[in-house]
């Protein structure tokens, strides 16, 4: 249990950084959204990941395996938007049978030369996707309506650890206004501590609305989920 008189910095935090039961605080949250190459898309592009399932992008959707993130991401926001819940994940996979993709990314290393290089529309991290924006690539990205999905950093202590004063420290010195404003200007991250300065520069780089699923609940099912894929989806 982290105890905020002894993070002060966790004084500051927006309630969603914080853990009802006590448990670390998220630290910075990477963000699910859509990119597209400007060249070659010569359909609108995509305002919502609804927009995903549209006829227009047929063949274009390439989202990301179950083992990675992002896919496990994009799989459970089909399933929200479709009804589902935790328990009943078959509106999510039916979702993914109607976009019928022609293939799944399987390495997040595949991403920036297929996004700048290809006809696709791929969910990926913002942060990726502004590497290849800085460097010139011919690459837009998309904040959906819906909200970006979130991929939290999250800070725990190590129960029994001899060194838990330092380790406290470390996490107070993260969530500090100065360190979270360097994170969010130079990873294009969200941030969350409240007193944080971040420029609206700054901020048109990241989220402007975030959508956040139980990691609790993911981490009970998330074996499920991934052998059912293997064997409905396995793309």
């Amino acid at each position: 249990t982290i105890i905020r008189e002894i993070v002060p910095a966790m004084t500051a935090l927006a309630p969603e950084a914080i853990d009802s039961r006590g448990f670390g605080p998220i630290l910075h949250t990477h963000n699910l959204v859509i990119g597209y190459n400007t060249r070659l898309l010569t359909v609108a592009p995509p305002v919502s990941w609804a927009d995903l399932w549209d006829a227009r992008f047929k063949g274009l959707v390439v989202p990301g395996a179950i083992e990675l993130t992002p896919g496990l991401l994009f799989l459970l926001q089909a399933n929200k938007m479709n009804g589902g819940d935790y328990l009943h994940l078959d509106p999510g996979f039916d979702a993914l049978k109607r976009l019928a993709p022609n293939k799944y990314f399987h390495t997040i290393g595949e991403v920036r030369p297929m996004v700048a290089q290809q006809n696709v529309v791929v969910a990926i991290s913002s942060n990726m996707l502004h590497a290849e924006m800085q460097q010139g690539g011919p690459v837009a990205m998309v904040f959906p309506a819906e909200g970006c999905l979130a991929s939290p950093a999250v800070a725990q202590v190590v129960k029994g650890t001899p060194q838990k004063k330092l380790a406290e420290t470390f996490i107070d010195f993260y969530l500090r206004p100065e360190a979270q404003l360097g994170w969010a200007r130079d990873y294009n991250v969200s941030v969350f501590n409240t007193r944080a300065n971040v420029p609206g520069d700054v901020r048109a780089r990241i989220a402007d609305k975030t959508v956040f699923f139980d990691g609790n609940e993911v981490a009970k099912r998330r074996a499920g989920w991934v052998d059912r894929w293997m064997r409905e989806i396995r793309g």
